[in-house]
């Protein structure tokens, strides 16, 4: 396709000790079908071989700088990169991530097509045995104003049940002008546990006049388990954390006119990233006498896990190291490819012959938890099938026990 102008698109990259899957992701940046590009990598104080791997990818490619900071968080890695970036449209890409080939041609094609300062795509997520394609929560198209407040907005976030995407949160999936990115990225100097690409997208939607939604699945996003197994050890910190998260937000929606139902979406979200570390920020969970967040589990029940990724062994790992219930199988339709040293994962069909008070289904997303549970009626009575409460979100104990008293 003929591009006017040859137009300079930013990539920046910020990365941190990413030494094993940084190769990868650059090839993928520099082997891009669109050759117009201003690549900028901000090592974030990496202490691994990853200075070295960037500097080298710098003398083959011209278009690459590098820019190298002590470590201070994704959020500033960024902003640096953004100051040194010349680009008129503006990418974001993780260092353990890749592109397909022609994903910056067709997300540019995208803002080409009717003018919008945004483009964003679908994303296909790798867990190292299995790849799924996920795709942003409303149909493909273009969303003027008009269509952003009456079709977009009031389902940005979470569109409908406990939990399910409106528009993916991440900055990585989508191109944005310079001028709407800027605006809006200088303005947060707090670096949070997690959310942080959140804390950009939503304004940058809110603020935009028009959007362009591809339906192409264009980048691969690699599942990483380092955030989510393992307990931070600093749980007040953590908590607090994630209230300055949900603060920067709910202070931001304030202006516009769908503000409350903003606020209700957004706290919705902060309990989807909180409830899978729920062993670590819920004050005194061992004291409750049900299963956080599985009504009707009582404690000392034996237990079945259905779904073991990363919150199913987390739970795993909560009530093995706790004793809070006995599990009895811990189960996975791709028992083969996750069985291994720390644990044994079973086959789904081992359900029918084991002796158990509950299967807890740990899976986070609702249509995710419908189709678990529609199968797991095969094997076993319904009312032994326990999801996750969808009433979870407006209940103040919990809200008081995650540290959120005030949301």
């Amino acid at each position: 396709m003929f591009f006017p102008g040859d137009v300079i698109i930013s990539i920046i990259v910020a990365v941190y000790n990413s030494e094993e899957y940084l190769r990868d992701c650059l090839y993928s940046i520099i082997d891009q079908t669109y050759r117009k590009l201003d690549i900028v990598i901000v090592d974030d104080g990496s202490e691994d071989k990853t200075p070295e791997i960037c500097e080298d990818f710098a003398r083959r490619d011209e278009r690459i700088s590098v820019i190298r900071s002590e470590h201070a968080g994704v959020l500033k890695a960024r902003q640096m990169g953004l100051s040194r970036s010349v680009g008129k449209y503006v990418c974001v890409v993780d260092g353990d991530d890749w592109l397909e080939p022609d994903m910056i041609e067709k997300l540019y094609e995208g803002v080409l097509k009717n003018g919008a300062p945004v483009s964003m795509c679908a994303k296909i997520e790798e867990n190292g045995y299995s790849r799924k394609i996920v795709r942003q929560g409303f149909k493909a198209g273009f969303y003027d104003r008009d269509s952003l407040e009456k079709k977009i907005y009031p389902f940005m976030i979470s569109n409908g049940d406990f939990f399910s995407w409106g528009i993916f949160p991440s900055l990585w999936d989508k191109m944005i002008k310079r001028e709407l990115i800027e605006a809006v990225i200088n303005e947060n100097t707090e670096m949070f546990p997690i959310g942080n690409d959140a804390v950009v997208t939503y304004p940058v939607l809110l603020e935009a006049d028009s959007i362009e939604i591809l339906d192409d699945c264009l980048y691969h996003y690699r599942q990483n388990s380092s955030s989510m197994v393992h307990n931070t050890g600093k749980s007040d910190e953590f908590r607090r954390g994630f209230k300055r998260l949900y603060n920067s937000l709910n202070n931001c929606f304030s202006k516009y006119s769908l503000c409350e139902e903003l606020r209700k979406q957004w706290k919705e979200y902060l309990l989807f990233l909180m409830i899978p570390r729920s062993d670590d920020l819920m004050k005194k969970i061992y004291d409750r006498n049900e299963l956080f967040p599985f009504h009707g589990v009582k404690k000392g029940y034996r237990v079945v896990v259905y779904g073991m990724g990363l919150y199913g062994q987390r739970v795993y790992r909560f009530l093995r190291d706790t004793g809070y219930c006995r599990v009895v199988a811990a189960v996975d339709r791709d028992f083969k490819e996750i069985s291994g040293e720390e644990f044994e994962v079973l086959s789904p069909e081992c359900i029918k012959e084991s002796e158990f008070d509950a299967v807890i289904v740990t899976l986070s997303y609702a249509d995710a938890r419908k189709s678990a549970t529609g199968f797991l009626r095969t094997l076993c009575p319904e009312h032994k099938i326990h999801t996750i409460d969808p009433d979870i979100a407006a209940d103040p104990e919990i809200l008081r026990s995650l540290g959120l008293e005030d949301l």
